[in-house]
């Protein structure tokens, strides 16, 4: 298995569930994390935003399956769970930082890891797609000794 895939599908993963902790709002002298703000807006009886703190709340089960099915050498699988987490992830955070509502390290960071995550899934399939285009190599042994692919001696 190749280190750099598997890191290229840790760190994005790592520094998402990281955002999710961090500072995302200020309300009056307090700050949130994401959770925490996602609370608050059930509270106040925002319910329109129930699938969105459904969705973020499988956010790093995502990122832990991505993890997991690329040690497994599944890098499809693993392209889609981490291409799945990051779309959600920069979705949440951009709505967050341009929201207005003073929003704190974990957004912006959350942006940050997400776009890291669709570049490495974009990276990865694009090495997937060049793996299948390439022509299978010949092997020695069947074209004999000495023998070039292509002649007819």
């Amino acid at each position: 298995m190749n280190r750099r895939v598997v890191a290229a599908t840790a760190l994005p993963g790592a520094g998402m569930v990281l955002a999710m902790q961090l500072e995302w709002v200020r309300l009056g002298s307090a700050g949130r994390n994401s959770y925490e703000m996602f609370r608050s807006a059930q509270r106040l009886g925002l319910d329109q935003l129930t699938p969105f703190r459904v969705v973020w709340f499988v956010l790093p089960v995502l990122c832990l399956g991505a993890v997991l099915t690329v040690g497994l050498d599944r890098r499809g699988t693993a392209a889609f769970f981490l291409g799945v987490a990051s779309t959600i992830s920069v979705g949440v955070g951009l709505a967050v930082v341009t929201s207005g509502a003073g929003a704190g390290l974990g957004a912006p960071l959350a942006v940050f890891a997400g776009g890291v995550g669709l570049v490495s899934v974009g990276v990865s399939v694009g090495a997937a797609v060049r793996e299948r285009r390439r022509p299978a190599a010949i092997p020695t042994a069947a074209r004999g000794p000495g023998r070039v692919p292509g002649s007819s001696t």
